[in-house]
Parts: C-alpha cells; sequence; structure tokens
C-alpha cells in the first residue's frame, strides 16, 4: 500500500515537471515569436498608435471647465484599399 502512494507520488512530480517545462517552452516560443511578427508588422504598416480621446473645454477667468462628453452621433464613410503584399495587380 505505501509503495503504490509512494509510486503515485513520484508520477505525480514527475508529470508535474513535465507540465511545467512544456508550459515554460510554449511561453518562450510566443514571446520570442511575438517580438519577431511585431516588427515585421511594424515594418509593414509603420509603429503602433495610440489616440486619446477628445476633450471639450472653455476658458472662464477662474480657469479651464472641461465638459464631459456623454453621447456623439457620428457619420462615417470608410473604404477599404487592401494592401496586397507579394501579389501582382490585377487590371
Amino acid at each position: 500500500m505505501v509503495l503504490r502512494i509512494v509510486a503515485l507520488i513520484i508520477i505525480f512530480v514527475g508529470a508535474s515537471i513535465a507540465w511545467g517545462i512544456l508550459g515554460m517552452t510554449l511561453f518562450v516560443r510566443t514571446q520570442q515569436s511575438d517580438e519577431t511578427q511585431r516588427s515585421a508588422l511594424g515594418s509593414l504598416w509603420g509603429p503602433e498608435q495610440t489616440q486619446r480621446a477628445p476633450v471639450f473645454s472653455y476658458s472662464t477667468k477662474t480657469g479651464p471647465c472641461i465638459i464631459p462628453i456623454d453621447a456623439s452621433h457620428i457619420a462615417v464613410d470608410l473604404a477599404l484599399d487592401e494592401r496586397r503584399k507579394g501579389l501582382p495587380l490585377e487590371k
């Protein structure tokens, strides 16, 4: 009985170590792949950009007064110009 429990503990510890090694390997490979893909994407489309939300304010004698934006109704007309990397243009 004790021998079986010891065997189960050894199997559990061995499997835990194996899963830990597998998890660390996947983590490191994912990080390396992300860095490679991020640089390739940056060279193709440009660097990452951030945009702050708009803020409305007006000046008073006591200082600037900020007006919160509750809602907006915006009409947008978007057009997609697909970028074909390495493909010949069809005419």
